[in-house]
């Protein structure tokens, strides 16, 4: 039986470094790719916008709406690189990263944003802290593109056998006539699909009044019986 607990361990740590490897890969080929591409597009338009002058006005608007998609394409592309290639837990705890990331938000956005952690930290394994911070990575991301908060609360409680993230805003909800439909897009699916990896479950509410709470909850298992659900 120890044999075979080993023998799980290894394979786990193998199976980490596998995904953290080819994450490292699509990571380096969106940048020397996508990111490359899109960077020579703004370039050219740029230089063509300024051969052309001001005279040809018809030319110049469908410039400049090749330059704001191809930035808005290269945004992206670097945010992909970002989620692909996350540095912030490393040498980190999850509420290090977590409290570093609350402050560099408040400080990029000027959107007020306050962490805490409630309950004693309870070791948490590396798929768990890493699909975690990208949860609320990206809340904070669709809080700033579209929830027109001024506020936003970030809250990491540890509970006997769970870990619970919640993040809140006050901004216009998804309830609110005008809020954009994309709310509800690829950032939503993308973290239930983070939660369910992780054997999680992710909540929204946004009551008709405005803001809106992203809630996942983690249960803590043992690490070695987590994994051997999975072969």
């Amino acid at each position: 039986m120890e044999m075979a607990d080993g023998q799980r361990g290894n394979l786990h740590v193998i199976w980490e470094m596998a995904v953290t490897e080819e994450r490292n890969r699509l990571a380096r080929e969106i940048h020397d790719t996508l990111v490359q591409f899109f960077a020579g597009i703004v370039l050219h338009t740029e230089a063509l916008g300024t051969s052309l002058g001001l005279n040809n006005s018809q030319s110049q608007r469908a410039l400049l709406t090749i330059q704001k998609l191809a930035r808005s394409g290269l945004d992206e592309a670097r945010r992909s690189v970002q989620a692909l290639r996350p540095k912030a837990l490393e040498g980190c705890t999850l509420f290090e990263a977590l409290m570093q990331a609350a402050e560099r938000f408040s400080t990029e956005t000027q959107i007020a944003c306050d962490f805490i952690q409630r309950g004693k930290s309870l070791p948490l394994p590396a798929d768990v802290q890493n699909e975690t911070f990208r949860i609320a990575q990206e809340a904070m991301t669709n809080v700033q593109k579209h929830a027109r908060a001024k506020s936003v609360w970030i809250t990491l409680e540890f509970k006997a056998h769970q870990v619970i993230l919640t993040i809140q805003d006050d901004g216009i909800g998804f309830a609110t006539v005008n809020a954009p439909r994309s709310r509800c897009g690829y950032g939503m699916t993308s973290m239930r699909e983070r939660a369910r990896r992780i054997g999680g479950a992710l909540e929204i509410e946004s009551p008709a009044d405005g803001g809106t709470v992203v809630r996942v909850q983690v249960p803590l298992v043992e690490k070695t019986d987590s994994f051997a659900q999975t072969i």
